[in-house]
């Protein structure tokens, strides 16, 4: 049985070996190594595009159908990438805390992550062309919580793209280079080398980077981010008003309503989003014997927030001009919803951290690494500003600066004290 298994591994990057298996296994085999590779971690080491192209000369020469093998291999590799995708999504931020092994390196799943903060929602597309970054970057783009529907429009096309590029550029060459079966080897072996070429190019680069860093980089401690917590930084929040209007509903005051939250089993699961605003109102309601609607506890959660930020948009517009600017927050899907609808500040900043969306929270390091690499800068190159001293210190213990909100006017005198300008 291990002796199949290794004969296996070993014909997939053997041009010999890979032209039997496609003899033998035909579309069905060539099916599902694509779903695999695309759509579950064990498959970042299998061969798609030198499969793909070998299929297509193959095809060329009768072996196997062109119309049995184009369209069930791009649904087989779009169909791959939605289970990538909802691993991520389900996972969140879990992804990058889970340890190495045989067939999961988290350095994968990082290449993939920064394949895809650099490219976006065209990394969708992109990324079906470099091996490796094709396996994780599914997952990553469900973790970073992408629309769906967006993901599913650029998956869709890059799939059939990728698939078609491959077997269509393979049956081409079998169709106009003659006797090209007899020559197929090299054909696999320069397939091979192009589709590892980036990743190779990206490892020598990377230690050159290392050995030599680039002049153009800002001197450290320079600061280039700003990140901002929400609640009583950005937002006013009154817990007792919302309180006030749950328990006008529920037998239990304000006060006792507020503690049996904070220590409610589930308040980490609602805040790191493993838990829908459905669900959450559920398992309230079922705890606490309340006869609310869902659209009743929806309006009265968001009665904590103050409608009136605290800083206008023209300060913190004044700031994005010269740093990038991110939130950082722990909150929760209704809240979130809330504010993206109802805080037009909220647009000034590219990056959002909500702890609901990532699945971690502060004081855990993983959150504010977030925030980092969303604004794309050191830890020394960046402020935090939060209410909780807590949270603050966690993040100086990262290495960036932190600053304990009490007002805005104190604010902007620290801000200035770290010669930032604020006007």
């Amino acid at each position: 049985m291990l002796d199949a298994i290794f004969h296996f591994f070993r014909a997939l990057y053997h041009p010999e070996g890979l032209k039997e298996l496609i003899r033998s296994g035909g579309a069905p085999l060539i099916c599902a190594i694509v779903f695999v590779e695309t759509g579950f971690f064990v498959g970042f080491f299998l061969p798609g595009d030198s499969l793909l192209v070998t299929a297509g000369i193959f095809s060329a020469a009768g072996v196997i159908p062109l119309k049995w093998l184009l369209l069930p291999v791009m649904a087989c590799a779009i169909v791959g990438d939605q289970i990538g995708y909802w691993i991520g999504r389900s996972a969140g931020a879990a992804l990058y805390r889970r340890e190495d092994s045989f067939f999961f390196r988290r350095q994968h799943l990082q290449k993939a992550h920064d394949f895809y903060e650099k490219y976006g929602g065209r990394a969708v597309i992109l990324a079906r062309f470099i091996p490796i970054i094709r396996t994780f970057c599914p997952p990553v783009a469900g973790a970073a919580k992408m629309p769906y529907p967006r993901y599913l429009i650029f998956d869709v096309f890059g799939g059939i793209f990728w698939v078609a590029a491959m077997i269509l550029g393979g049956y081409s060459l079998g169709k106009t280079v003659p006797n090209i079966g007899q020559r197929i080897h090299y054909v696999i072996s320069v397939v091979i080398v192009l589709s590892v070429l980036p990743a190779v190019v990206s490892i020598l680069r990377s230690r050159q980077e290392f050995r030599f860093p680039k002049r153009s980089e800002p001197a450290s401690g320079k600061i280039r981010a700003i990140i901002f917590d929400i609640g009583r930084v950005l937002i006013r929040v009154d817990i007792s008003r919302a309180m006030k209007g749950l328990t006008s509903r529920i037998s239990l005051s304000p006060e006792e309503l507020w503690k049996s939250l904070e220590n409610d089993p589930r308040w980490k699961d609602w805040q790191e989003g493993r838990m829908s605003p459905r669900e959450w109102f559920v398992h309230l309601v079922q705890r606490l014997e309340g006869s609310l609607t869902g659209e009743q506890f929806t309006e009265c959660w968001n009665l904590a927030l103050d409608p009136e930020p605290i800083f206008d948009d023209a300060f913190l517009k004044g700031l994005s001009e010269n740093y990038r600017l991110a939130l950082l927050s722990n909150t929760d899907r209704i809240h979130v919803a809330h504010i993206e609808a109802n805080y037009s500040f909220v647009k000034i900043f590219h990056t959002r951290i909500y702890s609901c969306s990532v699945g971690t929270s502060k004081p855990e390091p993983l959150i504010y690494q977030l925030a980092l690499r969303g604004c794309r800068v050191n830890a020394e190159e960046a402020v935090y500003i939060d209410d909780i001293p807590a949270y603050v210190e966690a993040a100086r213990k990262l290495g960036l600066k932190g600053i304990v909100f009490q007002s805005p006017e104190q604010l902007k005198t620290d801000l200035q004290s770290l010669g930032i300008l604020t006007e």
